[in-house]
């Protein structure tokens, strides 16, 4: 009835939108994808997405690379250029940080094991914030919207909503494509990451900063 032009979906892996392409060929309707989430190169590009469509809106270049052996790179437009952003200085009055939660736990045992970790990872960073700050703080977390378990983390943290977040001063995250978001905006996102935890550096793709839980061990918070 409506006759588009355009399909535009956001995953290729998907049953129902994978349903949606099937048909909106029959009808020649043109198939537009926009990533959702940042790949990391651990993963196989088979498990990323397929080449059902004529257009690929990755967020970059360097992101779209993760996948040209799936999807053609001549079908690629990219979302992001790879710059630099500018963070907001926050007044120190009282901190208010906030922790990006995932929902890795939805992702089978493997999934699970991750969720651990980056929890684990949580509470380290709690314990160095609570050693190491010489003014006052206030902690909350911004669970994803299919997340399910936050483990011990939730005795020391506050939950926050989406509608909460311009308050906050600092995000720190450790495999949550809301850095990159926050990032965009000119938030203060900083990833975390473990020796531990292997993952991408998003820094390496312009997303957000990222410093190494052993170096704020070693050096504490200079960088506030």
């Amino acid at each position: 009835k409506i006759s588009p032009k355009i399909l535009i979906i956001s995953s290729t892996i998907d049953p129902i939108q994978r349903v949606w392409v099937f048909w909106a060929k029959k009808l020649n309707i043109k198939i537009i994808c926009v990533q959702h989430g940042i790949f990391s190169s651990l993963s196989a590009p088979e498990v990323l997405e397929r080449n059902i469509v004529d257009y690929y809106f990755s967020l970059c270049k360097k992101q779209s690379k993760l996948i040209k052996k799936i999807i053609p790179l001549n079908k690629h437009r990219y979302l992001y250029s790879e710059g630099s952003f500018d963070y907001k200085t926050p007044k120190l009055k009282k901190l208010r940080i906030c922790l990006i939660g995932t929902d890795h736990e939805r992702y089978g045992l493997k999934g699970k094991k991750n969720k651990l970790s980056i929890l684990k990872i949580y509470k380290s960073l709690i314990k160095l914030i609570s050693s190491n700050l010489k003014f006052e703080y206030e902690i909350f977390y911004k669970k994803h919207p299919s997340e399910e378990f936050i483990g011990e983390i939730e005795n020391y943290v506050k939950e926050i909503k989406d509608n909460e977040i311009d308050s906050i001063d600092i995000f720190f995250g450790i495999a949550s494509t809301k850095l990159m978001n926050l990032a965009s905006q000119h938030r203060c996102a900083i990833q975390i990451s473990s020796k531990n935890f292997p993952q991408d550096e998003y820094e390496n793709f312009n997303f957000c900063k990222i410093l190494k839980i052993e170096e704020i061990k070693k050096k504490g918070f200079k960088f506030l």
